[in-house]
């Protein structure tokens, strides 16, 4: 499976809307996705969360259970299951952070 990175691609007519819309256009998505991570609100971010991670010795390691680190309201870092994480953003009544 050597130069085969991840699973193999969907067809064009089993994907989503934004998935098709990608798939036309990656060159777009790329450039934008690059412009986003380049910010400086986005630079601070990632190091705050790196340092972090370094503090507790789990920078570059991934936890049993799945937990990640994440904010919680008051802006504190805090052990989260990452599909827990991913689902507290802002979905609905729920606030951005649980």
């Amino acid at each position: 499976m050597a130069g085969q990175p991840g699973p193999p691609k969907k067809p064009f007519n089993q994907l989503s809307p934004a998935g098709k819309s990608q798939r036309r256009n990656p060159t777009k998505h790329r450039a934008y996705n690059l412009a986003e991570g380049k910010k400086d609100s986005e630079r601070k971010d990632r190091s705050e969360h790196n340092k972090e991670r370094r503090k507790r010795n789990i920078y570059g390691k991934m936890q049993p259970g799945g937990k990640v680190l994440s904010r919680n309201k008051s802006g504190n870092f805090s052990m989260m299951i990452q599909s827990k994480n991913a689902a507290a953003n802002g979905s609905g009544k729920r606030s951005r952070y649980a």
